[in-house]
Formats: C-alpha cells, structure tokens, sequence
C-alpha cells in the first residue's frame, strides 16, 4: 500500500509541471502548517516591510489557527488559504515561488509545485544530522526536491550538500545569507516590558532553556526537577529561568514556581532571545543565532550519548567542538556554572564560532534572496 502511495504522490508531482504559473504569486509556509514563525515568516514580514514588493500577491498556507496570525501581522497584505484545502492545492499549482522551512508538507499533503521554484529555507544551523543524514533516515522521494537552499556559512554548504543529496541541492543552487530569523536579532534589542509582561523583576537575570527536538524520547529536562536546595540557589542569585520546550512536545508542567515561568509553545522565540541574558540549550540550533548576540551560553546535554546513537545523531560527536560555552552533563555541574562560571572568558570563542556558522551577509537578506530566486 504504501509504494502504491508513493506511486500516486510521484503522478501527481510531475503533472504539476505543465500548468501555467502566475509569474507574481509567492506561497509561504511552515512547521507542516501549524506555525507561523521561523524563517519563512521573517521572510515574508520583510518583503512587505521593505515595500519594494506591490507588484507580488503573497499568501500564506496554514492550517486554520494560523488565520489570526496572519491577520494581524499582515493587516491583509497577506491572504491565508487552509492547509489541504483544494484552494490551497490550486495555488501550489498557479503559484511561481515557494518558501518553506521544512518541505512541501508545510502546504499540504500532496507536492504539486514541480513548476514553481522551491526554496528551501530550513530552520536552523545543522548541529544535530538532518534529512538523509539522520540516523532514521530511510528513503529518498523525487517529490521533496527543492530548486534552492538557504546556507549561512561554508560548513553549513558542506553539511547541507550532504543532508540534501537527494533533493536536489547543488553547489550552484545554494543562497549564501544569513537566516531571516536574524533580522530581528540584529534590528531589535532588550525591551523593560517583556520582563514585565511576565512578572520578572527588571534588576533579575533572565536565564532561557530552550531544548532541542528528540525523536526517540519522552525524558525531556525542565527545570522543575531541580531540588529544593538548587532552586534556593537561584532565587539567592535572583536568577529567574524561561522554559521553552520545542513545541513539537507537549510537556509542559503542571508544578508552579516562583521564578520559573513556562512559555507557550507559539511564544517568538527571537524576542525571547533578544531579552535573554544567559541562554542553556543542548544541541538545538537556537544558540547559533544567539551568537549574533554574543551573550552566555551553556550546553546541557544530559543525553549526549543516548542522542548520538539512538536518536537523530550529530554531525561532531565531539560535541565541544561545536559548543559555544561549558558544556555540561548533570544538574549539579549546570546549577555550579550558573553560580560560579566566568563567561567573559568564553567571549572570544563565541566571536570565532559565530564567523565559523554565520559567514555570510545578515544584512538585506530579503533582497539578496529574492535576487538570487529571480523574482
């Protein structure tokens, strides 16, 4: 059943490629519909902030809670059509660009865009394997083929031209700029408001957890684990700590603390990094845009070992050549960073990573995209 599916799908691919396409239709999408975030929305909030771009018709397919965000962040600039609506399928046969941030499913469960030029904007910088390089990866599909790809540096183009060898990824088909979700990590700053909008106070240092995404998992870390003595420690320092769990996890808790405060799952990552002071994450790629802040950074990586050989694996397995700052395995060396780690010392290997995976231009990164697409 399942080649036969596979069969249907392919059809239906390749006879997309003779329809006629309006030449200024553009499709957004991401997160297989249920988001709007990450690259492919900053990219779209800069077409229209830029406003170099009437002449385009711009529309975002989601599934429906993406209506609302829509709305209000585009004010009908942009239209939405519903995730595998057949409206939604006639644009992916009418539309010329396409930008994603996973794949087609981010529009819908068939890939109707064989015409259209598909770029791939992924989601981050690849520390942990991705596509055809995870260790669960099975097999290839003409049908995810991408016509280019968004590269922040010459070590992510190695990785990629690896990861994306069977969807069509060349030498000459890649984007070399810095990722849209950066453009608010450079154009915005520390807001007193956000502090207050969570009941933080302004004189506290904001600590962020964000984890990466596990396949093969339930055992994710929160901070509500901690015993009571390393909680007192860190209300001692008047340190307050933001949860952010990856929002493909429901695991939120249901304990409450007084200076942990839980985020919704749709909550802007990038305000949250620009109001950090010191980020914890593990392998996630959310800490190499926070190098464009050059703030603190800690790697908590509790199951490095467990990750690299049953899980999604990583393209070190020296996972410090990558690391941004200490790295650390327990909550007792984690809660002894926090209190006692000079980070300052950590600076000058933050500025050489952030040169080693954020190589090229973070500045008009709408216009050096939509020139290299054609648009």
């Amino acid at each position: 059943m399942r080649k036969i599916i596979h069969f249907i799908l392919n059809i239906f691919y390749f006879l997309s490629k003779y329809f006629i396409r309006k030449k200024n239709l553009v499709i957004f999408g991401a997160w297989f519909g249920t988001q709007v975030t990450d690259n492919s929305m900053y990219l779209l909030k800069d077409f229209i902030d830029k406003k170099l771009y009437s002449e385009y018709e711009f529309v975002w397919i989601g599934n429906k809670e993406c209506y609302a965000p829509i709305r209000e962040l585009f004010k009908g600039r942009v239209r939405f059509c519903r995730r595998n609506s057949l409206k939604a399928y006639l644009l992916e046969l009418r539309a010329s660009y396409v930008f994603v941030n996973q794949g087609y499913l981010d529009l819908g469960s068939i890939n109707l865009l064989k015409g259209a030029k598909v770029i791939q904007l992924w989601h981050g910088f690849p520390v942990k394997k991705i596509a055809a390089d995870a260790n669960n990866f099975t097999q290839k599909r003409p049908y995810h083929h991408c016509d280019y790809f968004l590269s922040t540096s010459r070590l992510m183009d190695e990785r990629l031209l690896s990861a994306f060898r069977y969807w069509g990824i060349t030498k000459t088909n890649i984007i070399h700029v810095g990722q849209p979700r950066y453009i608010p990590l450079i154009n915005e700053s520390a807001s007193s408001a956000f502090k207050k909008s969570l009941g933080i106070p302004q004189q506290a240092t904001v600590v962020s957890y964000i984890p990466t995404f596990r396949d093969n998992t339930n055992e994710v870390f929160s901070f509500h684990k901690l015993s009571g003595k390393e909680m007192k420690k860190l209300e001692e320092k008047n340190i307050f700590i933001i949860e952010k769990q990856h929002f493909a996890r429901n695991n939120n808790s249901k304990e409450t603390s007084s200076n942990i405060v839980e985020l919704p799952k749709n909550f802007d990552t990038q305000l949250l990094l620009n109001n950090t002071d010191i980020l914890i994450t593990d392998f996630s790629s959310v800490y190499i845009d926070y190098l464009i802040l050059n703030r603190p950074i800690i790697h908590f990586v509790y199951d490095l070992d467990k990750f690299i050989n049953d899980d999604r694996g990583l393209y070190r397995n020296d996972f410090s050549q990558d690391a941004a700052g200490p790295v650390v395995r327990n909550t007792e060396e984690l809660i002894n960073v926090l209190m006692t780690h000079d980070f300052s010392k950590d600076e000058q290997q933050r500025v050489q990573l952030n040169l080693l995976f954020n190589e090229y231009p973070i500045e008009k990164i709408g216009q050096i995209i939509k020139a290299k697409v054609g648009m």
